[in-house]
């Protein structure tokens, strides 16, 4: 029987592939449940989980993602959605990329020449997305209103109910999950098989 290609991992394409695989490092690198190939072509309701030590950046057009062990997302037609874990969405054409959650979803604003980036961190009820080059739009679940991040601030959102940080201000007018919004210093760098962040955390301490 002869091999299977991965197109076959995917899941059924209602129309053209959303992202390609551009890079794998690790060994525990999941779509659909099965090992996914090296350069396998995405559709959207792909599910890809990465285990310890792996890593992968996904390719969205001019918008790349890179995403660090013990993440699990699931692809969408204009970017992903984040369940568990870490990842960096970045962004550099014309079209916007999105990266949303049970809670929340984050919009990368498309400006041609310039680079637009975030972290985005989610664990359980809580997620924090930082700016890391240009701006991020961010909208919390029950709300109509974004609030617009710029580099180098971070949100942290709470569908706890509860806030970790009380000294920092509330954004998140009328919405049923808070947003906190502070400001600290950025130096991220997601590489392929490496994660270092180096930004202050103190003022956003999660539990």
């Amino acid at each position: 029987m002869a091999a299977s290609s991965p197109l076959a991992f995917g899941a059924t394409p209602a129309k053209g592939p959303a992202a390609s695989a551009a890079s794998m490092m690790g060994r525990d690198v999941q779509l659909n449940g099965v090992p996914m190939p090296s350069g396998a072509t995405l559709f959207a309701g792909d599910v890809i989980h990465l285990g310890e030590e792996s890593t992968a950046a996904l390719r969205f057009g001019s918008s790349l993602v890179l995403a660090a062990p013990l993440t699990e997302m699931v692809v969408e037609s204009e970017g992903v959605s984040l369940r568990n874990g870490r990842l960096q969405a970045r962004t550099n054409g014309t079209e916007p990329f999105a990266v949303s959650g049970v809670f929340f979803r984050i919009r990368l604003a498309a400006e041609a020449g310039l680079t637009n980036s975030a972290e985005i961190r989610v664990e359980g009820a809580r997620a924090q997305i930082t700016a890391v080059a240009g701006d991020a739009e961010v909208t919390a679940a029950g709300s109509t209103t974004a609030f617009r991040l710029h580099a180098g601030e971070t949100a942290t959102l709470d569908d706890t109910g509860q806030s970790s940080n009380k000294k920092a201000a509330a954004a998140g007018v009328g919405s049923r999950v808070p947003i906190i919004i502070t400001v600290v210093g950025v130096a991220a760098a997601v590489g392929i098989g490496v994660w270092q962040a180096t930004r202050p955390t103190v003022s956003i301490s999660i539990p």
